[in-house]
């Protein structure tokens, strides 16, 4: 026997890193159960993800002998974490992998010891994945590959930075919404000084060589090879100033960074800052 319950959902915004979108009803089998579904988007590393929550109390202590979840038409009960007790079912399943941006959809059953079932719908909204986020930073005409960027060049995100700091700062905006230099709610995930083991794919990296300051987006990383992006470089060392997209500019050399294609060949940093914007 399938029961079908319904009712008002309630959608709110977190301040953080999630949507979601929460289902509250009560249904009578001899007597009252009260169940919350709650479905969240959360960003998991550089991708989305789903958690989805089942709640049942229990106060009849009515004998529950399961609880299940579809996800877009696919069975997820076998990732299901349950916790049972006479008052109160718990389960949730957490999920990654979907695209953001899409709307995903699914039903949450629990099944009672006399065979009888009720079940609720959800869906939720997934975030939009850090990764589509730099795909788009990096395709964007205001910071693509061969922009002109020289000294006098602003942040163009309203930001009071120029030149490298400027490309950097941006990057880390439009992204993740953090500042590298802030100590508020915008500050970085962590911070690494003079340390090169962590360093992944979207930190930030200032550093100093020759007595110059230097910022830079790690776009991937192969062992001590980097991919990068910057900004305010003279292209093959001359020219006009702009940004960079590539691998080979920088390498890392045990706890330092070697700053390669100087004039005069390379050279090795003498400070390091890594700033980690989010949680790995």
């Amino acid at each position: 026997m399938q029961n079908n319950v319904s009712d008002e959902t309630n959608t709110k915004t977190a301040v953080r890193l999630y949507r979601d979108v929460t289902k509250k009803f009560s249904f009578t089998t001899g007597k009252v159960l009260g169940i919350t579904v709650k479905a969240d988007s959360y960003l998991a590393a550089l991708n989305t993800g789903i958690k989805i929550s089942f709640a049942i109390k229990n106060p009849s202590k009515n004998k529950i002998k399961a609880v299940s979840f579809k996800v877009n038409g696919e069975s997820v009960s076998n990732m299901v974490t349950l916790n049972k007790s006479d008052a109160t079912v718990t389960a949730s399943v957490s999920r990654s992998g979907y695209a953001g941006g899409k709307t995903v959809a699914g039903i949450a059953t629990v099944t009672m010891a006399t065979g009888e079932s009720y079940s609720s719908t959800f869906s939720v909204k997934t975030l939009e994945s850090y990764e589509n986020k730099i795909g788009k930073f990096l395709n964007d005409s205001r910071w693509r590959k061969g922009t002109p960027w020289g000294k006098s060049t602003k942040s163009k995100l309203g930001g009071s930075w120029y030149q490298c700091a400027a490309y950097a700062y941006d990057f880390s905006k439009y992204v993740f919404n953090k500042n590298p230099n802030s100590t508020g709610k915008d500050k970085p995930i962590s911070i690494d000084n003079g340390i090169t083991k962590n360093i992944r794919r979207g930190d930030v990296i200032k550093i100093i060589y020759n007595g110059d300051v230097h910022w830079f987006v790690v776009l991937d990383r192969n062992e001590n090879k980097l991919k990068t992006a910057d900004a305010n470089w003279p292209v093959n060392g001359k020219g006009t100033r702009r940004v960079r997209i590539d691998w080979g500019n920088f390498v890392i050399d045990g706890n330092r960074i070697i700053v390669m294609n100087l004039d005069g060949g390379c050279a090795k940093s003498t400070s390091l800052k890594v700033f980690h914007l989010y949680k790995k």
